[in-house]
């Protein structure tokens, strides 16, 4: 009877049932001493949310070595996020976002995105209108007068091979076995700014040993350096290499007093 007042099985539906379910899991999983840890109430909401939602391990998918890393900081309310997840016929979909603006804690719209993500990932529907419809989406679950955005990265991997689309300022490159670089570029506004917005995809051509960095925000030289890390140790293991850029990238935020959240994934062809 509940669900035939909510208008029925639908996409919102199925997406609030979700955030139901994982918002009574952190419930029980922290209530304890860390959730009465001092600080704004809104602030440790969103903290507490977002270590949540982290991923505990990368996607396996045959032909790929999937990584995957965050930079927390415990004075950032939980502003970048990275997931991945198999869908149907052996794929997988990994992404990296993050938050910007003011207004609702950001965990919230980190949660709602990957939520509808996930949902949109599972109905096995064309790669090509994927960040078409998460857009507008995430546009839904806003409130009036709320000024934010999320900017995010999807990257697609299987057996067809990979695929990339991006909103707002996502940085990404190809970092090929023989040291060259090929930047991915994006394909449209962060979500939730318009609407109606159609985004585009790129076709990756990958060879055996490449490997795909994408980071949830970084400026150029966090981003330069990332790359070059990634370019000297590519011929390490994949899990090896993404220790290694978390460290790099933690040290780089403390060198230069910066307070962020940073997530990024690591995807090579094998």
């Amino acid at each position: 009877d509940f669900d035939g007042l909510l208008g029925g099985e639908s996409l919102s539906v199925r997406v609030m049932r979700g955030m139901a379910k994982a918002l009574r899991a952190l419930d029980v999983r922290f209530t304890g001493p860390e959730a009465a840890a001092p600080g704004d109430a809104i602030g440790q909401f969103s903290r507490l949310v977002h270590r949540g939602l982290l991923p505990r391990h990368p996607p396996v998918v045959e032909d790929w070595d999937i990584a995957g890393g965050s930079v927390l900081d415990e004075d950032v309310i939980g502003t970048s996020y990275w997931d991945g997840f198999v869908i149907a016929g052996g794929t997988a979909l990994l992404t990296v976002m993050d938050v910007k603006g003011s207004g609702l804690p950001p965990a919230y719209l980190l949660g709602i995105t990957r939520g509808v993500l996930r949902t949109l990932g599972a109905e096995e529907q064309e790669f090509d209108d994927l960040l078409t419809r998460l857009n507008h989406a995430t546009h839904e679950n806003l409130f009036e007068g709320v000024d934010e955005c999320v900017e995010c990265g999807v990257l697609r991997v299987g057996h067809n091979g990979a695929r990339w689309s991006g909103a707002g300022d996502q940085p990404a490159a190809i970092i090929r076995r023989d040291g060259s670089v090929e930047e991915l570029k994006t394909h449209g506004p962060p979500l939730a700014i318009l609407p109606r917005f159609e985004y585009g995809t790129t076709r990756l051509e990958l060879g055996r040993g490449d490997i795909v960095l994408a980071l949830s925000e970084a400026d150029a030289g966090i981003r330069r350096g990332a790359i070059d890390l990634v370019n000297t140790r590519r011929e390490a293991g994949l899990d090896a290499i993404a220790s290694m850029l978390r460290t790099a990238l933690l040290k780089a935020a403390e060198a230069q007093g910066r307070h962020e959240d940073l997530a990024f994934v690591l995807v090579r062809r094998v």
